[in-house]
C-alpha cells in the first residue's frame, strides 16, 4: 500500500472518502503549482466539499421524483411574451421559501407550466433543499393505496409530502376526484399550511376546482393556497 492509498484509508477511518488516484492528483496538483501546504489544504477541503456537494444533489434529485430536470436558461420566454421573464428569475432565487409561500400556475397544455415549476425545482435542489414533484393523481393515489394496504395514512406516509421544502403538485384539478381523494389533497395542503411551500400547475383556474373536486375540500385547499400565495400565473 502506497502512502496515498494508506492516508485514503485513515480517511475512511472518519467517513471521509477520497481514493488513493484523487489523493496523487491533487498532490501532483499542488507541485505543478508549487503550493505550499496551506494552499495544499485549501485544496484538499474544497475538493471535499465539491465532492459532497455532488453527491448530496445526486441525492436530492433521485429523492425529488424529477423525471427531466430543467433549467429557465432553456425556458424560451418570447414564446410566452406575456410572461415577465424578471418576475421567473426573481422567484429562482427562492425567497419564497422562507416565507413557506406558494406558486400557482395556470394555463393551457403545452405552455411550459410544468417546465417552469421543474426549473424552480432544480433551482432549489441546487441550494439543498428537499423538493418532491409528483401529479395531483400519482400524489392522491399514493395515499389512498396506504389507506386499502394499512386502514390508514401512518405519519410516514403523510411525512412523504408533508417534510420537503418544495412540493410540486404538477396537474391539479385537471381530472374527476371523488370526495375521499378531494380531501386527501385538501388534508396535504393544510399540513403544509405555513409549513412548506407549493408549487401548483393546472389547466383550470380555481373557479372550476369544484367541477372536478367535492366542493368543500376544493374550497378549502384553495383558500390555504391563496392564503400565502407570492405569485399566480396565468400562461396562455
Amino acid at each position: 500500500m502506497n502512502a496515498y492509498d494508506e492516508m485514503s484509508s485513515l480517511l475512511e477511518d472518519v467517513n471521509l472518502h477520497v481514493s488513493g488516484e484523487e489523493l496523487a492528483y491533487l498532490a501532483s496538483e499542488a507541485s505543478k503549482e508549487k503550493c505550499d501546504s496551506t494552499e495544499f489544504l485549501l485544496s484538499f477541503i474544497t475538493h471535499l466539499r465539491a465532492q459532497r456537494n455532488a453527491k448530496q444533489h445526486e441525492w436530492l434529485l433521485r429523492k425529488s421524483r424529477i423525471e427531466k430536470p430543467k433549467c429557465l436558461d432553456e425556458f424560451d420566454f418570447s414564446f410566452q411574451p406575456e410572461l415577465r421573464e424578471t418576475q421567473i428569475r426573481e422567484l429562482a432565487r427562492l425567497g419564497f421559501l422562507k416565507s413557506h409561500e406558494n406558486i400557482i400556475l395556470l394555463g393551457l397544455n403545452g405552455r411550459g407550466k410544468s417546465h417552469i415549476a421543474t426549473a424552480l425545482g432544480m433551482e432549489c435542489i441546487k441550494e439543498g433543499k428537499r423538493v418532491l414533484m409528483v401529479s395531483q393523481a400519482q400524489m392522491i393515489e399514493h395515499l389512498l393505496n396506504r389507506i386499502r394496504v394499512y386502514g390508514s395514512i401512518s405519519s410516514r406516509s403523510w411525512a412523504t409530502c408533508i417534510l420537503p421544502d418544495v412540493l410540486i403538485i404538477d396537474d391539479a384539478g385537471n381530472r374527476k376526484v371523488d370526495r375521499t381523494g378531494s380531501e386527501l389533497f385538501a388534508e396535504v395542503v393544510a399540513r403544509r399550511h405555513e409549513k412548506g411551500s407549493i408549487i401548483v400547475t393546472s389547466t383550470k383556474p380555481f373557479s372550476e376546482w369544484p367541477i372536478d373536486f367535492t366542493p368543500e375540500p376544493a374550497a378549502e385547499a384553495v383558500d390555504k393556497l391563496v392564503h400565502h400565495l407570492i405569485r399566480s400565473f396565468h400562461i396562455v
